[in-house]
């Protein structure tokens, strides 16, 4: 009987000692492959530090990002994607930066443009117009799982300014789609420069807001009149928001303003380089906007009150 036990228990004991034995083949990882344009980022890792004194030679590692369902909240999208081979691994911050800096060619083919110009105006004299669309420019590359694979693919990635979530789509909406709100400049009030400032000015242009920053402008040739830029803002706004009456009858007030960060004047006079000039649309109270309204077309306007 004791032999018996001896013998039950070895059975058990000494194949968990050696190791046991796992039956089957193995199969290789599944690697994801490279994104292609258009595809929607839901999460980017952690960018490299960009502040002043951080060492440009230092070695770095590109950011990867998680890409999924365009239908959800996403924080960016694909603008291009250069599959040719990059040296990831000789990667530092200074070549890192060069490179997001070289996404923002990207942006113009993905994201559109509004042309600069008025042809009201574009002779008497010009005055070109800028829309004031913020999209941030990032150049993505390969998680660790791809690289160890051998992708070394780079990607140029349209996100917003602080990497908060959006529904809608970046591609064509300045040719014919609706600029997500997150892409949009809006303000909370009129402030003039006499008024003390309270408050940052800007806010998310999908909560309530008075005021949209639609494009801005520097004039340099000292014969421009108040009255010119404000033609030319019309135009603009015609131009960015695809009506031929960017007020709609008179619900919306388009004019332009001398422009800070943190206030507007009425144009009264146009001096020579005298700073930037904003193009803005904006509603009385009670009336607030709700939404951006570039790309707006003949949809009902955002607008409450």
């Amino acid at each position: 009987m004791l032999l018996l036990v001896v013998v039950a228990f070895a059975a058990v004991i000494v194949p968990g000692v050696s190791g046991r034995r796992v039956f089957g083949s193995a199969v290789p990882a599944a690697v994801p492959p490279a994104p292609a344009t258009a595809d929607c980022v839901t999460a980017i890792s952690p960018l490299p530090p960009v502040d002043v004194d951080t060492d440009e030679s230092a070695r770095t590692s590109y950011p990867s990002a998680v890409y999924g369902n365009c239908s959800g909240p996403i924080i960016g999208e694909v603008m291009s994607i250069d599959l040719t081979e990059h040296p990831l691994a000789r990667a530092t911050i200074g070549s890192y930066q060069h490179a997001s800096s070289e996404c923002e060619l990207s942006e113009v083919n993905y994201v559109g443009s509004i042309g600069p110009f008025d042809p009201a105006t574009i002779t008497t004299p010009g005055i070109a117009w800028q829309a004031d669309v913020s999209v941030q420019s990032l150049a993505i590359g390969p998680s660790a799982l791809q690289r160890a694979a051998g992708q070394s693919w780079t990607a140029c990635v349209g996100a917003t300014p602080d990497r908060s979530p959006y529904r809608g789509r970046i591609g064509d909406a300045l040719v014919d789609g609706v600029l997500p709100p997150a892409f949009a400049t809006c303000w909370r009030s009129m402030m003039s420069s006499t008024e003390q400032q309270v408050a940052e000015m800007k806010v998310p242009c999908a909560t309530p807001h008075p005021v949209e920053i639609i494009a801005l402008t520097e004039i340099f040739d000292a014969r421009t009149t108040p009255a010119q830029v404000n033609k030319s803002c019309v135009g603009m706004a015609s131009r960015a928001f695809r009506t031929a009456d960017p007020t709609r009858g008179g619900r919306l007030k388009i004019a332009a303003y001398s422009f800070t960060s943190s206030w507007l004047e009425p144009l009264t006079t146009v001096a020579a380089g005298s700073g930037f000039l904003g193009c803005v649309a904006s509603v009385d109270d009670p009336a607030r906007l709700t939404g951006t309204l570039i790309g707006i077309g003949s949809k009902p306007l955002p607008i409450t009150g």
